[in-house]
This record gives C-alpha cells, sequence and structure tokens, in this order.
C-alpha cells in the first residue's frame, strides 16, 4: 500500500517535471545541490552514525552527491 501510493506520487511529479521548462528545471536543480551543499557536514555525520562509516568518507560521498547534482543541472 505504501509502496503503491509512493509510485503514484512519483508518476504524478514526473509527469509535472516534465512540464517544467528545461531552465526551471536546472536552476532547481541548482538550488537542491546549494541546499545539500550548505548541510553536508550534518548529513555526513548522520551517515557516519547510521552506517558507522569514517565521517570524512561520508562527507566525500555527500560531496561527489552534490557535484552530481551541480553536473545534472548544466
Amino acid at each position: 500500500e505504501e509502496c503503491d501510493a509512493a509510485v503514484a506520487g512519483a508518476r504524478a511529479a514526473h509527469a509535472a517535471w516534465a512540464r517544467t521548462a528545461p531552465a526551471e528545471r536546472a536552476a532547481r536543480v541548482k538550488d537542491a545541490a546549494a541546499a545539500v551543499a550548505a548541510v553536508a557536514k550534518d548529513l555526513a555525520e548522520l551517515v557516519e552514525r547510521e552506517t558507522a562509516k569514517p565521517v570524512d568518507d561520508a562527507l566525500a560521498g555527500v560531496q561527489a552527491g552534490v557535484e552530481t547534482l551541480r553536473q545534472s543541472a548544466e
């Protein structure tokens, strides 16, 4: 039931996203990258607690995600 709701929500979001102009999509992805970058240390500490991964490794993973978002916005 939860899975079905999640899939339905994703389909609805995809349809709206597809109607969004490319420049607007790029701006939103850049904003998402900035938002993640702003809390990167906090996210890395959360990953460290949840996975026992060293915080430096966790931070590198978060930063890689930020870079992927930035590249996707180009």
